[in-house]
C-alpha cells in the first residue's frame, strides 16, 4: 500500500492537492524520460502510449491531498501528481476602478519509491524541483468604483 498527502511548499506556505489523481508508474527508461521532461524540466508532452495503462495505478485525493493505492505489486515506482492554485491582486485602472485579478497555477510533483510485500510506503516528501505553470491569462472583475456613493440610514 502507498498513503501520503500530496502537498507542494511555496516558501513557508503549504499547499495541498485537491481532488488530484496520484498515478504510480513502474520505473523504466520510458517513465524515467517523462518524470525528466514533464515533471523537472516543464515540457508540455503528448499523451502517454496508453499500452501503459495496464501497469499503471491511481487514486484521487481528498480535498486536504491524502490519498491512499492498495493492491501495489512490489517494485520500483514514480508517484505523480499535480498541484493548482489560484492567485489574486487588487489592481487599479486609469479612472480608479478597483479589480482583483486572479491568475491560475499549476505545479507537478512527483518521487520515486519502493515498494515491497506487505509494506505500507507513506510519502512525506515530493520533488519540488519542476517550473510552476502558470496560466496565459488573467481574469477578473469590478470590485468597487470611487464615485458610487452609499446613502446611510442615519
Amino acid at each position: 500500500m502507498v498513503t501520503g498527502q500530496v502537498y507542494l511548499m511555496l516558501g513557508n506556505q503549504k499547499l495541498t492537492a485537491d481532488r488530484e489523481v496520484v498515478v504510480l508508474a513502474p520505473v523504466n527508461a520510458y517513465t524515467t524520460e517523462n518524470v525528466r521532461r514533464r515533471f523537472l524540466e516543464g515540457e508540455n508532452l503528448s499523451s502517454a502510449d496508453n499500452r501503459i495503462d495496464k501497469y499503471l495505478h491511481d487514486t484521487t485525493t481528498d480535498a486536504d491531498g491524502r490519498f491512499s493505492i492498495t493492491g501495489v505489486p512490489p517494485g520500483d515506482y514514480y508517484l505523480e501528481s499535480e498541484i493548482n492554485w489560484t492567485t489574486q491582486n487588487l489592481e487599479t485602472d486609469d479612472a480608479q476602478r478597483h479589480y482583483y485579478m486572479y491568475r491560475d497555477h499549476q505545479k507537478l510533483v512527483f518521487v520515486q519509491l519502493s515498494v515491497k510485500d506487505n509494506q505500507t510506503n507513506r510519502v512525506s516528501d515530493w520533488n519540488q524541483n519542476g517550473p510552476i505553470q502558470d496560466a496565459g491569462s488573467t481574469y477578473g472583475g469590478l470590485v468597487m468604483h470611487p464615485h458610487h456613493q452609499f446613502l446611510s440610514s442615519d
